[in-house]
């Protein structure tokens, strides 16, 4: 199996392990433009991304302290995995059964898979 052969097999292996669960998958994130007001960032323009799949998965391992957009430290329970071309950002946040969760963290390595690290906002 060659380089590309290879990548394409993992795409697919992340795509079908996103489709395999339905009630992990979320259609939709939320997003906010941070604007700089002189004293700190506020959020403004709020607008939906929509376009791929992605699965909320608890995290299996002890994952690194992280920083949200706004500075607050916090150690993220969950990775979120889209398709390697999902629109991901940190400070991206979403709702599953009326929890809020925010991204926190996006892997920079986007060849298959878009992984980012989240935590739980109630």
């Amino acid at each position: 199996m060659n380089v590309n052969q290879e990548l394409e097999a993992n795409r697919r292996n992340t795509a079908e392990f996103i489709r395999r669960d339905p009630a992990r998958v979320v259609p939709v994130l939320s997003r906010e433009d941070l604007v700089w007001d002189g004293g700190s960032f506020t959020r403004q323009n709020q607008r939906q991304v929509r376009g791929h799949a992605m699965a909320l998965i608890a995290s299996v391992q002890q994952l690194p302290e992280r920083r949200t957009v706004e500075g607050q430290s916090l150690t993220p329970e969950f990775i979120l995995l889209g398709e390697y071309g999902a629109d991901i950002l940190n400070g991206d946040w979403f709702y599953i059964e009326g929890v809020k969760y925010e991204v926190v963290f996006v892997h920079p390595d986007r060849s298959y898979q878009t992984k980012a690290e989240v935590v739980y906002r109630g």
